[in-house]
């Protein structure tokens, strides 16, 4: 082969690189992830995206999230939708450390993997209050506070004293009374006779 015939080779070799697209020799790589990685997040977990630079084989992707302290991520939905794989978790994670093993196919058939990890500090769920199923029974202070104090008694009023009238008064009295009726019997005797023998002279 000439020199002019390997220059002349060489430098559409050269041309064809140059001006073939550079996305069709680039492998799908991942662009965000929520939670991202390496960080530490204190918000409740409900969710896993991870977002790719173009569309993704969903027949083909994989998404495994375990936790590193031995704490469990449950077993979370797994959709693909155009460039997104994504987690859904049955509850929120738990507090701790959790990796993340990804595994795609980009648009050249061509396999992409990774992994990673992020942290969770769950905010603490408030107790919720108990509720009293009895009221509580009224102290013993409380009882004489709600009882009506009884009236006290009111003094008796002393009874009116009645005069008494003595036994001699009443013996007084009547023994008057008897000379009186005596007097007037006598009178009227005595005025009797007096006119009987007036009426005898005539």
């Amino acid at each position: 082969m000439s020199k002019s015939t390997t220059f002349i080779s060489m430098f559409i070799a050269v041309l064809l690189i140059v001006s073939f697209p550079s996305g069709a020799l680039a492998h799908s790589k991942l662009v965000t992830a929520s939670p991202s990685a390496e960080t530490t997040t204190t918000e409740n977990v409900t969710e896993l995206l991870l977002t790719f630079n173009e569309k993704i084989d969903p027949t083909l992707s994989t998404l495994i999230i375990s936790g590193t302290d031995g704490q469990s991520a449950g077993k979370p939905e797994i959709t693909v939708e155009e460039d997104q794989l994504k987690a859904v978790f049955d509850k929120p994670l738990d507090s701790g450390t959790y990796e993340v093993e990804w595994k795609i196919v980009s648009g050249d058939s061509h396999p992409v993997s990774g992994t990673y990890t992020f942290a969770v500090e769950a905010p603490e769920t408030p107790a919720a209050p108990e509720e009293n199923t009895s009221e509580e029974a009224p102290t013993a202070n409380e009882e004489n506070a709600d009882t009506p104090a009884a009236p006290e008694p009111e003094p008796n009023a002393e009874p009116e004293q009645q005069p008494q009238t003595s036994s001699e008064d009443n013996n007084n009295g009547s023994g008057v009374m008897l000379w009186v009726v005596v007097i007037i019997v006598i009178a009227a005797a005595g005025a009797l006779i007096i006119l009987r023998q007036s009426r005898s002279k005539r």
